[in-house]
């Protein structure tokens, strides 16, 4: 399919209806992860430069579009898969794209991808391993009913003292014991 039809099926109803059946973010990702629209997506965008950049504009337009503020926004689903693409080509690239969606109106699914790149490239700025970017993600996944628990594998932080927990820690871990 050329570059024309794939954007034009992702800004479809039919996409957004399908990936729209996600209950839950982690639905929605893997969905759009697992979708053929995607793969070919990506690998138009791998095989050439310029269709990076043309979705990196349509990005853009979608962003600054005009809706009905009583309605989500009709194109909600289609930046979310755009970021997704973009992000897995640079996601560099992608956090500066995702300033963009961030501002758009009425968006759910689109925000919270947006939301998520621009955390992730904060902290790799920041230096932050990306072992921890993941746990990070666990975490807010957990806060935000995503999923029921983190895995036993992410370190939980505590604040040291002479290479010690502090007293509040130490209660707190006590509390927890006995519970």
């Amino acid at each position: 399919m050329s570059l024309q039809g794939v954007m034009e099926s992702i800004e479809g109803h039919q996409f957004a209806a399908e990936v729209n059946l996600a209950a839950g973010f982690e639905a929605f990702h893997r969905s759009i992860q697992g979708h053929s629209l995607f793969r070919e997506l990506g690998g138009l965008m791998k095989d050439d430069p310029s269709v990076f950049r043309t979705v990196l504009v349509r990005i853009v337009e979608l962003s600054r579009k005009p809706i009905r503020t009583q309605y989500e926004n009709p194109f909600d689903s289609a930046m979310a898969v755009y970021l997704m693409a973009v992000d897995g080509v640079d996601s560099e690239v992608a956090a500066v794209a995702a300033q963009h969606v961030s501002k758009a109106a009425n968006c759910w699914w689109a925000s919270q991808v947006s939301t998520g790149i621009e955390i992730s490239a904060s902290l790799r700025r920041l230096g932050v391993p990306p072992a921890l970017l993941v746990t990070g993600v666990m975490r807010t996944m957990v806060a935000g009913g995503e999923i029921g628990h983190a895995p036993d594998v992410i370190p939980t932080p505590e604040k040291r003292i002479n290479g010690r927990g502090c007293h509040h820690t130490r209660k707190r871990r006590t509390a927890k014991r006995a519970a």
